[in-house]
């Protein structure tokens, strides 16, 4: 079978993934191109585990259309880029904390730890016995509650209250004008990246048509405005908050 996308797949897969996986690439281009000191690093791996994430996405969608991929080996590359993209927001929280001049970031062993515990936690997340299975011969994926609830709780947990809690930390450090209007962006960014995560563990979990057609059409907006918001409010002009 030779390979075959309809017009209302192309819109809803392939189209807007190759927009969001241009666009966060861009972005991790302009912020190396700056400076590659340790903050510019974090935030900037966080967009290239993003891309690489979704890369991955559309490459498992095309050989699941060329009828290469089947059964259990389909299922490696759904759980490698829940992984990926799970594991990439551990880099923004650590931008975070950098960017509040945090001591303990200064020592590349302490986060080298922060990684390594976060990505062991992420694997036992995601790779869950169950926590992904098909529910139609056209493998559409499907979280079960297990993997959803202990997802949300292990993303606002290790993710969103440290994210926030640094963040509050440096609001209340800036005092100019126009740079407490860029934070404010920013920090709309997370926001709306956090409810793009959530929304998208949702979308595996809850197989509701109307939610799902709804969901298709405004996620990769989402992720593409919320990641020119964290650029252009904080990371376009690295400089720790003092």
């Amino acid at each position: 079978m030779g390979f075959y996308m309809d017009g209302t797949r192309l819109f809803i897969v392939l189209i807007p993934q190759t927009i969001t996986i241009l666009s966060f690439a861009f972005i991790a281009y302009k912020i190396l191109s700056r400076r590659k000191d340790k903050t510019s690093l974090l935030l900037s791996s966080f967009y290239i585990c993003m891309v690489i994430g979704f890369i991955i996405n559309l490459i498992s969608l095309s050989l699941i259309s060329l009828e290469i991929l089947v059964g259990n080996l389909i299922k490696v590359f759904y759980y490698t880029v829940f992984y990926l993209i799970l594991f990439s927001f551990i880099f923004l929280v650590l931008f975070i904390m950098s960017i509040s001049s945090v001591n303990t970031l200064t020592n590349s062993k302490i986060i080298a730890s922060i990684l390594i515990i976060y990505g062991i936690s992420s694997f036992l997340i995601v790779c869950q016995p169950g926590g992904i299975e098909f529910i139609d011969e056209n493998y559409t994926i499907y979280f079960n509650t297990n993997l959803m609830i202990s997802s949300y709780i292990f993303i606002f947990i290790s993710i969103i209250i440290p994210s926030f809690y640094f963040s509050l930390k440096n609001k209340d450090k800036i005092t100019h004008p126009s740079l407490k209007k860029k934070y404010k962006l920013f920090t709309i960014g997370l926001i709306v990246k956090y409810l793009d995560l959530y929304g998208a563990i949702l979308y595996n979990s809850w197989h509701n048509p109307l939610f799902r057609i709804i969901w298709s059409g405004i996620t990769s907006f989402l992720l593409v405005v919320s990641a020119f918001l964290i650029y252009y409010g904080v990371g376009k002009n690295l400089r720790p908050v003092k």
